[in-house]
């Protein structure tokens, strides 16, 4: 198989490299051994949600960060970006989701502040249509929970709320009621059972009877997200027009709803671009010659061997948690090409989420996202890497994972393009 870019990963910041790359009229292929993460994610694009990381006090505008971090962190992956390509990368996208119809909202440089699945107040920069709502607007809030569901806990995500209410500097009053579906559950179901079921009129019609008592039109209606799958809309203009309030989504437990939607939504609009796609591949082996990749060999679900030759390469498997990098006891291999990993490996907090000095180890790269070794020398000229695989950044103290996979997977997708 023959194409322009090569795109190895189907996370966020593969994605929108296949798209970025496709919209350059490229012939683009996609191979991975997974789904990507993107379908346990929260499908919110966050920017900066920390910085400095220590203080740990969320960001309301997010540019004095990032002209901080180009003085103290100048292998940092916004850094390496630039503010120029962080605004069209994010122009990118928001333009990109309109035109698919599953519309953005939100600024990289301004935070927006919603609630998590249990309730705590976390910053975030863009937000699907579905979570548009600002909480700052409304009086009233009713965080409506449903008793077959049994991973969202309406009266927990009520009481922290209720107890939040100084960081967003607002007065609102938060209440939580239960509704029922009406079903006979033979087994607890998920957000994502549910929402399937709410693309049923019936099932709309129960809940709404449960609810027009309690609502009125200054009032927030606060559901975990599932409000429909591919009917989304649908779903969501039928509850505000007869419960005659707004209506927010906020993120659950995996499986995520508003994670596959995104998910779904550019998967469907890269095959529209007649993007190439090979789920459940395993590479076997790689073609290097001094200085670049000429060609990959990856091995198919039923055991054929395929044969992939590329202009250029974009690299994009997950770091740790995606699988591209694999850690033994005393280091990091990047399991493809065998690049180097650098930084410190350690473990120094014993919770995984805090602080902890492996989170920063990845690749270096050169302003054009091309690896580098130690000695700071170029391996790959036409390989470009992307996302989690980077190094000097920490995804879950700063809050920036799925910022920096939209920057950078645009940023590679355009010079995988352009050719350097």
């Amino acid at each position: 198989m023959q194409c322009d870019v090569l795109v190895i990963g189907t996370g966020l910041s593969g994605l929108i490299a296949a798209a970025t790359a496709a919209d350059y009229n490229k012939k683009v292929i996609i191979i991975s051994e997974g789904r990507g993460n993107l379908y346990a994610a929260s499908g919110f694009i966050d920017f900066l949600g920390y910085y400095p990381r220590e203080t740990r006090v969320p960001l309301k505008e997010t540019r004095s960060a990032i002209q901080e971090l180009i003085t103290r962190e100048p292998e940092h992956p916004y850094v390496i970006a630039g503010e120029d390509i962080i605004q069209k990368a994010f122009y990118y996208f928001t333009r990109l989701m309109k035109k698919i119809g599953y519309p953005y909202f939100g600024k990289w440089d301004q935070n927006r502040f919603l609630p998590t699945a249990i309730g705590a107040i976390a910053p975030t920069a863009m937000v699907p249509y579905t979570a548009r709502p600002d909480l700052k607007d409304y009086s009233k809030i009713l965080v409506v929970g449903f008793r077959e569901q049994g991973d969202f806990y309406p009266h927990l995500v009520a009481e922290n709320l209720q107890e939040q209410r100084q960081v967003l500097n607002s007065d609102f009053q938060v209440k939580a009621k239960w509704v029922e579906l009406g079903i006979n559950a033979t087994k607890e179901i998920n957000s994502f059972d549910v929402a399937l079921m709410m693309e049923k009129r019936e099932i709309r019609d129960r809940i709404v009877a449960q609810l027009e008592k309690e609502v009125r039109g200054d009032t927030l209606l606060i559901v975990p997200a599932v409000l429909g799958i591919e009917r989304w809309h649908e779903v969501l203009t039928s509850f505000e027009e007869r419960l005659n309030c707004a209506i927010m989504e906020i993120p659950t437990l995996p499986p995520s709803v508003t994670g596959f939607r995104l998910a779904e939504n550019l998967l469907a609009y890269i095959q529209k671009k007649n993007v190439e796609l090979y789920w459940n591949s395993k590479i076997t082996g790689i073609d290097i010659r001094p200085g670049e990749c000429r060609a990959i060999a990856a091995t198919a679900v039923n055991g054929r061997e395929i044969n992939f030759r590329a202009l250029n390469y974009i690299l994009a498997t997950g770091g740790v948690l995606g699988g591209g990098f694999k850690v033994g006891l005393e280091e990091i291999e990047e399991r493809v090409f065998k690049i180097p990993v650098q930084g410190e490996l350690g473990v120094h907090n014993e919770d995984f989420f805090e602080n902890q000095p492996f989170a920063f180890a990845g690749i270096k790269v050169t302003s054009n996202l091309q690896p580098k070794d130690k000695q700071g020398r170029v391996l790959y000229r036409n390989l470009f890497i992307a996302g989690r695989n980077l190094y000097g950044y920490d995804p879950f103290i700063e809050k920036s994972g799925n910022g920096v996979a939209l920057v950078t997977g645009f940023l590679a997708g355009a010079l995988a393009a352009r050719g350097s």
